[in-house]
């Protein structure tokens, strides 16, 4: 049925929600490979550290009356694996390096079932308040006025490629320092936003959990990875347009979870409500993520091979690195921007448009990690 809505629409073009919504979600025509199944299941909890005899003789200890439990005694030792290089480049020099084109492949596993509609869930139940005099309160978030935005269950192609990252600026630390929302573009990519990245930190850790969900991936405890490396542009440091980053994962996870594709934005898409945006925002619930259907580039401001796309959907923080994306009549999911922050123009103090980076420049930034990255 799907190929039927194909065959009258323009490939060029993205649909919309409506006819997104027409689409028959696609079953797997695989089985999961057990090999993977154990992957996903297993927990992955992964220690580092300076010491160059940490191994098997690691100093493990029991710990005394709880059974079953130990203690790793290394002050060096680091829970996951730091980085190793992060950097900017010109887009000349990425032009260069790219095969021409204005878009990169999506990729859905045989053994993936594809899904258009997201399943609606809610933010996690919290226990109600009562005011001082007993009435009862319903904690909220601080959302004022319409805020369109649903969390969803990220389960099926593509919503499970979409992510939760956790940036340390200093490995050693036990807490990240902040977070925000990626996306799947490669079989070891993911697409952010380039504030995301710990710029100038010497022992920086990221870390990506893909279809994140209250604490952990639906896809299993052993579905994360950790990030090796991570570039973005020097182009138009602070600048809106160019605030992307492609992060390179230690663990392959694109392969066995689908990613994206991408597509250089048209001015021709312009006041269409194409667009979904995805992330994890801490005003709905960083938790869970939470998705918006039928946005509207309103305006584009170009800067070189970046573009800076402004539209209206809601974002705040937390979806900062999350897709901007729609279908196309292949029937996968494209992404044209990273979501970026916001702007305002009136100076009282709302955000008169919010703001994602796009344009050739993240095609052409994909397409490089996908390149000098295998």
């Amino acid at each position: 049925m799907n190929d039927i809505n194909k065959s009258v629409h323009d490939e060029t073009k993205p649909l919309f929600p409506d006819e997104v919504a027409r689409l028959d979600d696609i079953a797997a025509k695989e089985p999961l490979p057990g090999e993977i199944a154990r992957q996903f299941a297993t927990p992955n909890l992964v220690i580092s550290s300076i010491n160059a005899n940490l191994g098997a003789a690691a100093p493990f200890t029991k710990i005394g009356g709880i059974e079953g439990a130990w203690q790793l005694n290394d002050a060096r030792a680091i829970i996951g694996i730091p980085g190793r290089t992060g950097k900017r480049l010109h887009s000349e020099e990425v032009r260069r390096g790219v095969s021409p084109g204005e878009t990169t492949p999506a990729h859905c596993p045989a053994w993936v079932s594809q899904t258009y509609h997201a399943r609606q869930s809610l933010p996690p139940r919290r226990p109600l308040l009562r005011t001082v005099d007993g009435r009862l309160v319903e904690p909220h978030y601080g959302v004022f006025g319409g805020d369109d935005r649903r969390v969803y269950y990220p389960q099926g192609y593509p919503w499970r490629c979409i992510g939760r990252v956790f940036t340390w600026t200093d490995a050693s630390s036990p807490n990240w320092s902040f977070y925000g929302s990626g996306v799947l573009v490669g079989p070891r990519h993911v697409l952010c936003a380039g504030h995301l990245a710990p710029w100038g930190s010497r022992n920086w850790m990221m870390k990506f959990v893909p279809s994140y969900y209250d604490g952990v991936s639906l896809d299993g405890p052993g579905v994360l990875s950790y990030v090796s490396d991570y570039f973005g542009y020097n182009d138009g440091q602070q600048v809106t347009a160019w605030d992307m980053a492609l992060l390179r994962l230690y663990t392959p996870l694109g392969n066995q979870l689908g990613y994206f594709g991408s597509k250089v934005y048209d001015a021709a898409w312009e006041n269409h409500p194409y667009w979904e945006l995805c992330g994890y925002p801490n005003a709905v619930t960083s938790e869970r993520p939470s998705y918006q259907l039928g946005i509207s580039v309103l305006d584009h401001d170009n800067s070189g091979d970046a573009m800076q796309l402004e539209h209206q959907g809601d974002s705040t923080g937390g979806d900062s690195g999350g897709p901007f994306f729609s279908f196309w009549p292949d029937g996968l999911p494209y992404v044209i921007g990273t979501v970026s922050g916001g702007e305002q123009i009136t100076g009282r103090g709302a955000e008169d448009n919010n703001i994602c980076a796009g344009g050739k420049a993240v095609v052409d930034l994909i397409k490089w990690g996908l390149t000098n990255w295998t």
